[in-house]
């Protein structure tokens, strides 16, 4: 099963991409980034396009990239953000 068609279903599932982006956001708030990156991620595979999901993504991976001591993590989590911003150009 191709992983967009999954997360369509399960993105469905969850009350649509606004209900899951909405729920991304609230996490992202409260400081759990990994969570809100993983949740635009769904989103991101279900609708390709998603430029707000590209761009809350973007945000918290921003967030982990500064809280990072290493500096390994660190490049990974900047690159990342920039493939991100990009994306949502």
């Amino acid at each position: 099963l191709a992983p967009s068609h999954r997360f369509r279903e399960l993105v469905e599932l969850a009350g649509g991409a606004d209900d899951v982006l909405l729920r991304a956001i609230e996490l992202q708030r409260r400081g759990e980034h990994q969570l809100c990156a993983e949740l635009c991620d769904a989103v991101i595979l279900a609708n390709p396009g998603d430029k707000i999901a590209h761009r809350v993504k973007a945000s918290s991976l921003r967030a982990l990239a500064f809280a990072e001591h290493n500096l390994n993590a660190f490049g990974f989590y900047r690159s990342a953000y920039a493939l991100e911003m990009q994306a949502a150009e």
